[in-house]
């Protein structure tokens, strides 16, 4: 079983060498089997609200109560305001998926904006006669996931995506490496030296 807390430490170490595809990668692979787990959800929205990523950022922080408007606006934006594509997007799956000691994390507000999702998309299906069409007229096409913002993806500051710094195991392997290939240096160099006396002994034995 994925433990959350080792997963959220992972995530901090990640984006302390500025390692974003890293912490992303950890979460959305918790979040399969963990998909209730909003503190997990939260943090997603955390990184791609440093990268500048909004649509993600409110897709992923759209259960929670204090969610940025714009945010929540653009991941509507980015699914068309489409109802089934923001279901699959929130990728919250059944009702009894995960963890049982997950479903006391969930919030009231978060029940809610799921049944708020579940009755759109039922009411949507209702009036297409239950054929579901992706693109109606008068509805812009949907961004397929995952979203782009509209306007770009703005670039972070150097305060948002610190350099990324070699970490101690990496420092580690490159100190090894490099004794290394000095003790094979010096291995060589031996050899080139007996290799030179033993010639020099034979040539002064030979003429002299």
């Amino acid at each position: 079983m994925i433990v959350v807390d080792d997963i959220l430490t992972e995530v901090e170490d990640d984006l302390a060498h500025g390692d974003h595809a890293s912490a992303r990668r950890r979460l959305r692979e918790a979040l399969v089997t963990r998909p209730h787990r909003l503190d997990l959800r939260r943090r997603l929205a955390g990184v791609y609200r440093m990268l500048g990523d909004l649509p993600q950022a409110g897709r992923w922080g759209f259960l929670e109560e204090d969610a940025p408007e714009d945010e929540v606006t653009a991941f509507r934006t980015a699914c068309g305001n489409d109802a089934s594509l923001m279901l699959e997007a929130l990728a919250w799956g059944e009702d009894d998926e995960g963890e049982e000691e997950d479903d006391a994390q969930v919030t009231a507000v978060a029940w809610e904006r799921i049944a708020e999702v579940r009755r759109a998309y039922a009411a949507q299906r209702k009036s297409e006669g239950h054929h579901h069409k992706r693109e109606r007229p008068g509805h812009p096409p949907a961004v397929p996931y995952p979203f782009t913002p509209p306007g770009g993806i703005t670039r972070p500051t150097v305060e948002a995506t610190p350099t990324k710094k070699p970490r101690p195991r990496e420092l580690v392997g490159l100190g090894l490496i490099f004794v290394g290939i000095t003790v094979m240096l010096i291995f060589l160099l031996a050899i080139a030296a007996g290799i030179f006396w033993a010639i020099r002994g034979v040539v002064e034995n030979t003429y002299f």
